[in-house]
């Protein structure tokens, strides 16, 4: 069952800065299915491939997403911009707070915003972004990786303390189209903001200002007091009395 995510993808006829969504029953993973797109077809941006099912989804920092089928709502979103490279960081924000605001319009639960891309409700992580770069010629091409957790009961052993569902938040089965159809709005209203206004909104949803955390680099682990946003979309930090900025590491409030 597609929950109609078929139907939905035939019909749509476009819905802000998304043009059309390409559906598939099952992929390796979605943001590979994009890339290709992206290259091959100038036309490309503002498409949605969405797959009911990906069999090497794709996590931070190398890591699996695991994306059963009839399950979650897996997608890439391809963006033509003419953004700065500095400022790509932008785009998780918008995702990001576009995937909270649709947890908290349809479940009772409180969703988090945790750096760099995570959404949250009671600690557990309910989706999350991730974001590939391509040149095309002379325009950059962003692929934003989408994994929301819809209708999940059970997850693997290591994730089990870690991770949630739409489903286990608010007790109730999600029609995963409907899901779709509120991000898509959501994403369309976050993506007319000012960027001062997506950062403040972004920083509001985020909890992590003023705590201890612990920080995973490589092979590094330490402790440290989070400070605020750095301008290009880092983490401003402190530890050991001085202040410095990190741009790719796992946070968490598990000490």
């Amino acid at each position: 069952m597609n929950d109609d995510l078929k139907s939905l993808a035939e019909r749509f006829a476009g819905q802000g800065v998304i043009r059309r969504i390409l559906f598939h029953e099952s992929v390796d993973s979605t943001n590979n299915v994009a890339r290709e797109l992206a290259r091959a077809d100038p036309a490309s941006a503002g498409c949605v491939v969405l797959a009911d099912q990906q069999t090497k989804g794709k996590g931070r920092s190398g890591r699996s997403w695991i994306s059963p089928p009839g399950t979650g709502l897996w997608m890439s979103l391809i963006l033509d911009t003419h953004t700065s490279p500095e400022k790509f960081y932008l785009i998780n924000q918008i995702c990001s707070l576009s995937i909270a605001q649709t947890v908290q319009y349809i479940t009772p639960g409180v969703a988090e915003l945790k750096w760099p891309n995570d959404v949250l409700v009671e600690k557990r992580k309910v989706a999350g972004v991730l974001l590939e770069t391509l040149q095309v010629r002379d325009r950059w091409k962003i692929i934003a990786g989408i994994g929301i957790n819809v209708n999940q009961t059970a997850f693997p052993d290591e994730l089990q303390e870690v991770a949630t569902s739409l489903r286990l938040i608010s007790g109730q089965i999600h029609n995963r189209a409907n899901v779709l159809e509120v991000f898509l709005h959501e994403l369309s209203e976050v993506h007319s903001w000012s960027e001062t206004e997506l950062l403040r909104r972004w920083k509001d949803g985020c909890k992590l200002w003023g705590k201890e955390v612990k920080i995973s680099r490589g092979s590094e682990t330490f402790v440290a007091r989070v400070l605020d946003l750095a301008d290009d979309g880092g983490l401003k930090i402190e530890r050991n009395l001085r202040e410095e900025i990190i741009y790719a590491a796992d946070v968490s409030l598990r000490l």
